[in-house]
């Protein structure tokens, strides 16, 4: 049986390729039941693998072990395969587990770029709006989906603005999306700066001609209903103060 895969990715437009990088989520899901990633198959045990497989509530202390232990091999797997001593990983579940990454290695480096709550919000729902229909192996109802996103997404924000003390301050840089797309190149740059990485010679050429083949996306319009709008308000308000944002000027409330 030939599988196709499409060019891009259904919810963004995004290039798609079985040789691109990916979040490595999904690669540690085929390796062990030990993910959040299952909730793709299964919605409705979405409260028991965020709270297992993200916030690490309720693990035992030989599943604990295990999960390290896999994660581990998967990574130096992908060393290996990569052939360099270190390698970026983009996962947005390890959001959630700074103390068990700090607990693996205590020396690795974090890049979190955060974005305005209400995009994320109406992009994460339009991502699985678009993956669960082809994934899903049990019914489920889009409000079913919308509210545990919002419930997801705050106990993800709670936890992370409490674990990144944990973090050395020259081990963290911070990045606003919306800065980081008008001026990528000089982010990259700060970044590499903040974090202490000497490679910035050697991998600006590569970046630049990244960026500039891709200087053309068109990022997603949104529209949201006036409701739906004030209940993410209303249970994200304290992310929306904590980054500074306000609604967006460019979104379409019905």
């Amino acid at each position: 049986m030939r599988i196709h895969i499409p060019e891009t990715r259904p919810a963004d437009n995004v290039r798609l390729s079985p040789d691109y990088p990916q979040e490595e989520e999904f690669a540690f899901g085929n390796m062990t039941k030990a993910t959040f990633y299952h909730f793709f198959y299964f919605p409705s045990l979405n409260d028991q693998l965020f709270d297992k497989y993200i916030r690490m509530h309720g693990l035992k202390e030989k599943e604990r072990h295990s999960l390290k232990r896999k994660y581990n091999e998967l990574l130096v797997k992908a060393a290996l395969n990569i052939r360099k001593d270190r390698m970026v990983v983009k996962n947005p579940a390890n959001t959630g587990k700074i103390k068990l990454l700090l607990e693996m290695y205590p020396e690795a480096k974090f890049i979190y770029i955060y974005r305005n709550p209400v995009i994320t919000y109406l992009s994460t729902i339009k991502f699985y709006a678009s993956l669960l229909p082809s994934t899903c192996l049990e019914d489920y109802t889009t409000e079913l989906v919308k509210e545990k996103v919002i419930q997801n997404y705050k106990n993800l924000m709670h936890d992370y603005f409490e674990s990144k003390k944990l973090i050395p301050k020259e081990n963290l840089i911070e990045i606003k999306f919306e800065d980081f797309d008008e001026n990528n190149l000089d982010f990259l740059k700060r970044i590499y700066d903040h974090l202490g990485l000497e490679t910035w010679e050697d991998a600006s050429p590569h970046l630049k001609t990244y960026a500039l083949a891709h200087k053309h996306y068109k990022k997603n319009k949104y529209t949201i209903t006036k409701p739906e709008l004030d209940k993410v308000l209303k249970e994200w308000s304290f992310a929306m103060e904590r980054f500074g944002y306000e609604i967006p000027d460019n979104l379409d409330i019905i």
